[in-house]
């Protein structure tokens, strides 16, 4: 087996992985593109806060709910896009036929 190597300017987050940033880059990769649309919401709440935390107009912090749906949404897209990249690499995605 052989690591693979993917050229950084393959995969650019633009600074804020926005979900149209996220299906570019899945894009690029050969994933499906929309897999992760039903978290688009929760992507953008996150990115909201992040900035508002980075940008001192957060200092008080997330509430303990949202804490929970943005973390469950964080995790259920990096399940997801383990198996993806699992199934590609099974399914021997990466092969041009």
């Amino acid at each position: 087996m052989r690591p693979v190597y993917i050229p950084d300017h393959v995969v650019d987050t633009e600074s804020n992985l926005t979900p149209v940033v996220l299906k570019k880059n899945l894009f690029r990769l050969g994933l499906p593109h929309d897999q992760f649309q039903v978290h688009d919401n929760e992507i953008n709440k996150l990115l909201g806060v992040r900035n508002g935390i980075s940008h001192g107009s957060l200092k008080e912090g997330v509430e303990e709910k949202l804490y929970e749906q943005l973390r469950a949404a964080a995790f259920a897209i990096m399940s997801g896009l383990g198996a993806g990249i699992m199934k590609a690499l099974l399914d021997k995605a990466y092969v041009r036929n």
